[in-house]
């Protein structure tokens, strides 16, 4: 154990570059007003605790359009998608919950909602090809992105029930309050992102959210959460 720590640490000083603290110390930035917002319940930090880090980051994807600037792109791309597949699901299964707060809609979805989405997919994105840049593998860079996408949800779902954005309706199993099968969909979604990277990146937009889509509504039929 020891020894793969020292071997992360030694990679990670060695390949560590601007665009990785772009994404990540907003991202870190942004955790912290998320906290905050737990008891503030306000819609402009939701704004931006999202969209502050993504300015940041569109502007240092100029110098780095291979890694950072897809990414970006994808994240982009994904929420342009999302909000189309979340109109079309909640009339076809009905709805999870509810937007306790509003603001901004595009279509059925809120745009600060449509921006985490983007601020979460973007980090995802960047790091997994950073992880491998970095010489680790593909398995190593999917479960590294699986785990991401897990953690992420758990937390940022759980974060923004609290902050008075959402609310979900109960489900068979819940980690705390969110549906265990909604941040365990972005965890089995994320495992595929080394793969979609071998793609062009509107197509890996589309069948990443064609997979969000397709694991979330299965996994919520199967344990009687949908239809409603």
């Amino acid at each position: 154990m020891t020894g793969h720590l020292r071997e992360f640490w030694w990679r990670l000083r060695t390949h560590w570059n601007g665009s990785d603290t772009a994404v990540l110390v907003p991202n870190l930035c942004a955790f912290v007003l998320l906290v905050v917002n737990c008891w503030n319940h306000s819609i402009a930090i939701a704004y931006v605790a999202a969209g502050v880090p993504l300015v940041i980051q569109g502007m240092r994807a100029r110098y780095d359009r291979a890694c950072l600037g897809r990414a970006v792109v994808f994240g982009g791309l994904t929420v342009l998608l999302w909000s189309g597949a979340e109109w079309l699901s909640t009339r076809v299964i009905g709805w999870w919950g509810q937007y306790d707060t509003k603001g901004i809609m595009i279509l059925d979805t809120p745009l600060y909602c449509l921006l985490i989405a983007w601020q979460s997919n973007t980090y995802l994105c960047h790091f997994e090809r950073r992880a491998r840049e970095w010489g680790y593998g593909w398995r190593v860079a999917s479960c590294f992105a699986g785990f991401s996408a897990l953690s992420l949800g758990v937390l940022g779902e759980n974060l923004y029930v609290a902050a008075g954005m959402w609310s979900y309706h109960p489900s068979a199993v819940d980690w705390l309050a969110a549906p265990a099968f909604i941040p365990v969909t972005y965890g089995l979604v994320g495992l595929t992102l080394p793969f979609l990277a071998r793609w062009r990146v509107w197509v890996a937009a589309v069948v990443y959210v064609a997979l969000t889509v397709f694991i979330s509504v299965a996994l919520g039929l199967a344990i009687g959460f949908y239809p409603r």
